[in-house]
């Protein structure tokens, strides 16, 4: 998919507000972070986290305990630094490495903000 297949894509793909739930990160290298969930679509996340991520890197998010989802394995497709209070994080936007299957659609319908 080329970056221009990728932008449509992220401009169809309904964008729900998440539950702030808290997941478990790891990084191509094995080291687990910890980041926060803002919100999701059939075919990607928006999180933020302490650390840089590279763009085009993959990494696996980890759903919180309990949630009965699996982990799934994320694209980083942008991202940028944000100020909050003081507190240097970064926000990120990612798509599922799989876009077929029903793990990704499991995390849409159980992570979003209930209406």
């Amino acid at each position: 998919m080329d970056s221009l297949d990728a932008l449509e894509d992220r401009r169809e793909a309904l964008r729900q507000p998440s539950q702030e739930l808290e997941l478990e990160v790891t990084f191509e290298n094995g080291i687990i972070g910890c980041a926060t969930l803002r919100d999701l679509s059939r075919t990607g996340v928006r999180f933020r986290m302490s650390k840089w991520l590279n763009i085009h890197s993959f990494v696996t998010l980890h759903p919180p305990a309990g949630s009965g989802l699996d982990a799934c394995e994320v694209e980083i497709m942008r991202g940028y630094e944000v100020d909050d209070g003081g507190m240097k994080e970064y926000e990120f936007g990612a798509r599922f490495k799989e876009l077929t299957g029903s793990n990704r659609h499991q995390w849409f319908l159980s992570l979003r903000k209930a209406a």
